[in-house]
């Protein structure tokens, strides 16, 4: 389960939204040109469209309509990729007649394309998108006073003017102007705002905020959903496709100049900054998308309970950022105050997702802890969160792992995880199956089955079509590519290793949440390789630079390399902290140190002892690795102990 599974955005919430937001711009005109140009077309009959042609017309309006205003030069541009070279001379002859001869004939080139959408042969319908889209932009039009339809017609003067620059026979006014159309449309109560000003003039209500919209690109509120949609999605399932985190931000910025009181811009910019972990600005941007929800709920009048509501859902969040930012202790009272505000209100959702993540956030095998996950799992059901009725089945199969369970059962609840998945389309989730039982089969010692899922997961078709079709790419792969390639290195493959983990590291760059997998990997890899042709330097390097993102498989390696350059003393001083480290945190049953850990640091201090005058010291160190493989079930480490005292027997001719 990655750490943004349980985060509850601004779906979550309850309360109204204001209505929509619209903008009335020449790009917009210049569409709604395109689109009677086209239409006109295809009614009379005067060029016959391929296919591909018709297509390629439709996915180009779609994008116009999606996405924010772009200058005429690149609207043009993407016409003229059809491969119709009579419809992009005829817009620009239309949007030139505009320009000649004024406000009559932009009057007449709406109204002639509303016109469009009663004639039968245009072939169009009032409630597609483009029908709306003409719908819309006729209404916006029609409740434009003169005045304002002036304002408008100057704008597009210098949109069009600007793509005509460099032609001697159009003359512009040497005055620019900016205007902006502003619409709020819910078909009941409509509310339009005009600024017209020189650029010499600053009218109050922010005309640099017009003035910068101008020059970016204005979003509609639509718009800037779709936006904030698709880039939700990919940093979710997919972060290489998202935007880079500054191209992102900047995006940000732009939408919330065209919409000041878009809440959900500022979720976006809490999970950018969260992948960046940059503690200060994940804070701020949390803070500010629930105070404008707060904001944007007053204007409607809700309920104290729609104002708990948003408290609790904040409180949740913010534990589940101090626990990314390993602030433990914060978590816990963030997580404590969501439980406590949910049980007054007999909130059930929001509970469920805090037991989700105080079971995180303890990180303990006792049998509270087992106690919790059951009836959490149970409550879940119940109220049909099937997605944290999966993470928590995963939970507890991985909480039973690392108890003395047999495998069986282990995997038998992952396979009722899988189930769940597939009935719900939960694709994230069981790539995380699939991920955990590879950790499972690493952790038993079956390596051929560790590789089989791997490959497996590798293989799956994990395109979801509920989520714009997005190719699940998250931490589950990386983590099986990691596997790959450890595998490669195993075998003695190490060109392999490294150009899988190249293939990770196109796919999670080195400032996406994670990352820290491939590093590890490469640098284990590194070492391996390294011990290997004994070169000790390069292998000093590479336990360098995994301190950085594990520490603890730092310091075991470590160990390994003095033992390998005869520094006895130093290796066993290593090894005698790991294993004081281990053993206390399994006293307070804590999951940060696994059994398999243990039994590695056991087996290697038995071969500290094989080097010294007296080997059969080894044996009890050896012995408790045996002791501790079979009650955990770890059968590869159990057999390599084996191994090692009887090579210490033959060695002191004890048999």
């Amino acid at each position: 389960m990655s750490a943004g599974d349980i985060s509850i955005s601004a779906k979550s919430m309850t309360q109204p939204k204001p209505p929509l937001r619209d903008q009335v711009t020449p790009h917009k005109v210049s569409v709604l040109m395109l689109i009677q140009e086209y239409l006109t077309r295809i009614s009379t009959g005067s060029t016959s469209f391929s296919s591909s042609q018709r297509r390629d017309v439709a996915m180009l309006l779609l994008n116009l309509l999606q996405n924010p205003d772009i200058p005429l030069e690149m609207l043009m541009a993407k016409v003229k990729e059809i491969n119709d070279t009579q419809l992009s001379a005829s817009l620009l002859e239309r949007l030139r007649d505009v320009f000649l001869v004024g406000i009559g004939k932009l009057m007449d080139s709406v109204e002639a394309a509303y016109s469009l959408l009663s004639d039968s042969g245009s072939h169009i319908n009032k409630s597609s998108i483009v029908g709306f889209f003409i719908r819309r932009l006729h209404l916006s039009f029609e409740k434009l006073s003169f005045s304002q339809v002036t304002a408008l017609y100057k704008s597009f003067k210098e949109y069009y003017g600007h793509y005509c620059s460099g032609d001697a026979n159009i003359s512009l006014e040497q005055e620019s102007f900016s205007c902006m159309v502003t619409m709020a449309t819910d078909f009941d109560d409509s509310e339009i705002s005009i600024h017209i000003g020189k650029n010499n003039e600053k009218p109050k209500g922010g005309q640099d905020r017009v003035d910068e919209t101008f020059l970016h690109g204005s979003y509609t509120q639509k718009q800037a959903e779709y936006v904030l949609a698709q880039q939700m999605t990919l940093l979710q399932r997919n972060d290489s496709e998202a935007l880079s985190a500054k191209k992102l931000q900047k995006r940000i910025c732009q939408l919330l100049l065209s919409n000041p009181d878009l809440a959900e811009a500022h979720y976006l910019s809490y999970l950018n900054s969260l992948r960046l972990k940059d503690y200060c600005s994940t804070v701020k941007s949390l803070c500010h998308y629930f105070d404008r929800c707060s904001l944007n709920g007053t204007e409607n009048k809700p309920s104290m309970d729609d104002i708990g509501h948003s408290f609790r859902y904040a409180a949740l969040n913010l534990s589940g950022l101090h626990y990314r930012f390993g602030h433990r202790e914060e978590a816990l009272g963030a997580v404590n105050e969501a439980i406590r505000m949910a049980q007054e209100t007999n909130d059930n959702v929001c509970l469920q997702h805090a037991l989700g993540w105080l079971y995180r956030i303890q990180n303990t095998t006792t049998s509270d802890t087992h106690e919790l996950l059951e009836r959490s799992i149970a409550k879940a059901c119940e109220l049909g969160l099937w997605y944290l009725a999966s993470i928590g089945i995963q939970s507890f199969s991985h909480q039973k792992a690392l108890t003395k369970v047999l495998p069986a059962s282990v995997f038998d609840f992952l396979v009722k995880s899988d189930i769940l998945n597939c009935q719900n389309s939960q694709l994230d989730l069981l790539a995380a199956s699939y991920a955990l039982k590879a950790a499972f089969w690493h952790m038993y010692g079956n390596r051929p089955m560790l590789l089989q899922s791997s490959q497996t997961l590798l293989h799956l078709h994990l395109s979801d079509p509920a989520k714009q079709n997005t190719y699940y790419n998250g931490e589950a792969i990386c983590i099986v590519l990691c596997n790959v390639a450890i595998h490669h290195a195993e075998q003695g493959d190490f060109l392999a290793a490294v150009d899988i983990i190249s293939h990770a590291k196109r796919n999670f760059p080195a400032h996406s949440e994670h990352a820290s997998h491939w590093m590890s990997s490469e640098q284990m890899i590194l070492f391996d390789k390294a011990m290997c042709q004994s070169d000790y330097q390069a292998a000093q390097q590479a336990v360098l630079n995994l301190a950085a993102t594990s520490p603890l498989e730092s310091q075991y390696r470590k160990s390994l390399l003095l033992l390998s350059t005869g520094c006895l003393t130093e290796a066993f001083d290593v090894l005698h902290s790991l294993k004081h480290v281990c053993s206390k945190h399994r006293q307070s049953k804590s999951t940060d140190y696994s059994a398999e850990f243990l039994a590695r640091v056991l087996i290697t201090l038995g071969q500290y002892h094989c080097q010294t005058p007296t080997p059969s010291n080894a044996i009890p160190h050896l012995m408790k690795a045996i002791v501790l493989c079979k009650e955990h079930h770890i059968q590869y480490l159990q057999a390599l102990a084996t191994l090692y005292v009887s090579n210490v027997q033959v060695g002191i001719k004890i048999c």
